[in-house]
């Protein structure tokens, strides 16, 4: 059985530098010397405490946030400056802990179509965990399709939307 997860982030604030006009400094803005002097927050003091047998819905219209939230709690350098308090089992959460604990799984589809999605998590066990003998390797990725509900899908491939 695996051990409880607790995930808590508190006064969570995600501000990014824009144009007197609201719109993001782009490259050419530099370029031509345009002044990028304005703090917009597009988060501003979320909170949220959620476990293991429990599920956190973000929900909201296009633009709400949802996805800047969800790059900030996964460690993502997307170009803002995030500030508050995320907390993975009491602890702040470092890159490394994040590495080792956790896993973020975009909305975007980015299996190769040709790929089963046995082979997709030997490609991804081999990659974290270089070092683990094929056999561990095979008996972990047996646990985690167990787990997933994967089992009696492990050959079937990916596919997209020209292959089926």
């Amino acid at each position: 059985m695996r051990p409880k997860v607790h995930l808590t982030f508190d006064r969570v604030r995600y501000t990014v530098t824009t144009t007197p006009d609201g719109k993001p400094a782009s490259l050419l803005d530099k370029l031509k010397g345009k002044k990028a002097t304005v703090s917009r927050d597009l988060l501003c003091d979320v909170k949220a405490d959620v476990s293991s047998g429990s599920v956190l819905a973000i929900m909201g219209p296009s633009g709400a946030g949802k996805t800047t939230l969800l790059n900030m709690l996964t460690l993502a350098k997307k170009g803002g400056v995030p500030t508050g308090n995320v907390k993975y089992n009491g602890k702040p959460l470092t890159v490394q802990c994040y590495n080792e604990n956790c896993a973020y799984v975009e909305q975007f589809d980015t299996l190769w179509s040709s790929l089963t999605a046995w082979d997709h998590m030997v490609y991804a066990m081999e990659l974290y965990h270089p070092k683990q003998s094929e056999a561990d390797r095979n008996a972990a990725i047996d646990t985690l399709m167990d787990e997933l509900g994967l089992a009696d899908s492990q050959h079937v491939i990916a596919g997209n939307q020209f292959l089926r």
